[in-house]
């Protein structure tokens, strides 16, 4: 039987994008027309209402098998019914089983993509692994944001930078107001500390910014981020021993002996237990790794390569409770999906019917800037490239 990734393939004129083609102009959704196509599609949605049929069916028996005495209905009869009828509710043609985790990146860049080029600088020095930080509470993320990100400073709307002649006095009002600013640069004249001719300088250029609007705001972004639970559920577990994780977790980590540069037996002292005994934590793993290859992050790297996508542990208020959220550290960044910025749709897939619509809203496009309302226009891309290449970069 086909599957749905063949029928993809094989049916790729009439899925595409129905807005969008290579210079914006409008095509048709064109019916199913090969024989080929048709029998193929056909068969996967009979087979999967044979499969849905056939679930409702064996669900209604294990029913009658768990809820078996007629006099007290809720009271369970058979244990093995109830966890086979749970097990099909969870993972049968309806499943209720969650396709992803919701997780939360926190940043004071600004990016539709991760980059593992910009990883290095988080908050606790990356203290539980190398990689990228994703966390399950948003609270987490925004806190890692805050931390991160600096201020921006603006005159009248544009950016104050250094090289502005008003900087100082500027960046002086902002930090204390136009008042307070005004009595520390008289008081700093009459002090006769300061050479006078730059005091006096410096209160002139702050009575010239009296009723200037400046502003400052920190920078930052807040990101919504899909990982999928097939992925989180081969992570390596910060807060278990290595004999108790998971077990293709616990493969790869045997797998990894093989990458261990040649000096490692003599600077264990002959002993691999240091390394891969069951008591070893994920800390002294990792930690060791470095130790023997003098490389940072290469105990993720050799995980990485025998297929563990990444680390995963309690956060500070859930550790302090021994369960609850978790924070995640990501090796491949492939993996994981950024959904918002700043609760923003990030317009990634072209084939999806709204995403020059998405795009338009995470650019604050608006009809003002250029004519968005006929995105079918032969010309639509070349404007948008033209008004793209205007604006300031950040």
């Amino acid at each position: 039987m086909a599957t749905l990734q063949d029928l993809l393939s094989l049916d790729q004129p009439y899925l595409g994008n129905p807005n969008i083609s290579a210079q914006g102009a409008k095509t048709a959704i064109r019916p199913i027309q090969t024989p080929e196509a048709y029998n193929s599609w056909t068969s996967l949605l009979n087979t999967t209402l044979s499969n849905f049929l056939d679930s409702v069916q064996n669900s209604r028996n294990l029913d009658r098998q768990t809820f078996g005495d007629p006099k007290r209905p809720l009271h369970v009869t058979d244990q093995n019914a109830l966890s086979k009828l749970i097990e099909n509710t969870m993972n049968g043609p309806m499943s209720f089983a969650p396709m992803g985790m919701t997780a939360w990146h926190g940043s004071p860049h600004t990016f539709n993509k991760f980059d593992m080029s910009k990883i290095g600088t988080g908050k606790g020095a990356q203290a539980y692994g190398h990689k990228l930080y994703l966390a399950e509470n948003p609270e987490v993320a925004k806190e890692y944001k805050e931390a991160l990100s600096t201020y921006k400073t603006t005159l009248n709307g544009e950016p104050l930078n250094p090289s502005h002649p008003l900087f100082s006095e500027g960046m002086s009002i902002a930090a204390n107001g136009y008042k307070k600013a005004l009595k520390q640069a008289e008081d700093a004249l009459k002090s006769g500390f300061v050479n006078p001719e730059y005091a006096q300088k410096q209160i002139d250029n702050i009575k010239s910014l009296k009723g200037a609007k400046i502003e400052q705001s920190k920078q930052g972004n807040l990101y919504k981020v899909d990982l999928p639970d097939e992925h989180i559920e081969k992570m390596l577990d910060w807060d278990k021993p290595l004999s108790q994780q998971h077990p293709d977790v616990q493969k790869a980590i045997q797998k990894t002996k093989a990458l261990l540069p040649q000096n490692a037996m003599d600077d264990l002292g002959g002993d691999l237990s240091l390394l891969y005994g069951k008591d070893i934590t994920p800390k002294d793993f990792l930690n060791t790794w470095e130790s023997l290859t003098g490389s940072v992050g290469s105990g993720e790297a050799a995980l990485a390569k025998h297929g563990v996508p990444g680390i995963k542990y309690l956060d500070e208020t859930s550790r302090q409770a021994g369960q609850g959220t978790r924070n995640f550290v990501i090796f491949d960044p492939n993996i994981a999906k950024i959904e918002e910025r700043n609760s923003v749709p990030i317009p990634q897939d072209p084939h999806q019917p709204n995403y020059l619509d998405d795009l338009h809203t995470m650019l604050g496009l608006k009809s003002k800037d250029f004519d968005i309302s006929d995105v079918y226009s032969p010309t639509y891309l070349g404007d948008l490239h033209s008004f793209l290449s205007t604006q300031p970069k950040e």
